[in-house]
């Protein structure tokens, strides 16, 4: 009796080449950083945009990039700091992502 997996194959969407966009179209993540954490409400001597920036401000530090050079921002948490307000308390040049 055959093995029914062996008969099987990718839809054809997984078979098609994979090409990359542009190198201006691509997203890049360069470094990690993260602050401090606690319970909510544990942090009470800082705002929680000043919490993202030392965030940001230490990936940008892992990846060896001046903080004004970055131009854009992710955040994978329920946070209310939206990227504008980031590259304003930054300082970035521009903000394109």
């Amino acid at each position: 009796m055959t093995d029914p997996a062996a008969t099987l194959s990718a839809p054809a969407v997984l078979r098609r080449p994979f090409h990359l966009p542009p190198p201006e179209r691509r997203a890049v993540i360069v470094g990690l950083g993260e602050s401090e954490f606690r319970k909510w409400g544990g942090i009470t001597a800082r705002s929680q945009l000043q919490v993202a920036c030392e965030a940001v401000i230490a990936a940008a530090h892992d990846a060896g990039v001046p903080v004004r050079e970055l131009d854009g921002f992710a955040s994978y948490s329920d946070d209310e700091n939206e990227a504008i307000l980031l590259h304003t308390a930054l300082g970035c040049r521009q903000l394109r992502h």
